[in-house]
């Protein structure tokens, strides 16, 4: 992730793009996976993970994949940046807890 996002651009914070970097870095060295139902973002460990997970893991990760490539399209414009996703945007707010046996979350309600 590090790597793909590479430096702040316009209207963004080099500190908050490290900080998501290090959060996927250490959630992918811990096994654990985000995924994405509808506007509820979620984790799970790579173990716990079930056919019935696929459609939110494709999701969260499409929707990481769009933002990337949207971060670059404004640099070719000379714009700013596009907000983060509310996938890390969660991540920015509140650190990661597990809240139940096999799902982590950054809301205490999920």
């Amino acid at each position: 992730m590090a790597r793909a996002l590479g430096y702040a651009q316009p209207g963004e914070s080099q500190q908050e793009l490290d900080h998501i970097a290090s959060e996927d870095q250490r959630l992918a060295q811990q096994g654990i996976l985000m995924l994405r139902n509808g506007s509820r973002v979620y984790h799970k460990h790579i173990g716990d993970l079930t056919r019935e997970d696929r459609a939110a893991r494709i999701a969260a990760e499409r929707e990481t994949v769009a933002w990337l490539k949207e971060r670059v399209e404004p640099r070719k414009r000379g714009e700013d940046a596009p907000p983060h996703p509310h996938i890390y945007a969660a991540l920015l707010r509140t650190p990661l807890r597990r809240s139940s046996k096999n799902f982590y979350s950054t809301h205490s309600g999920e």
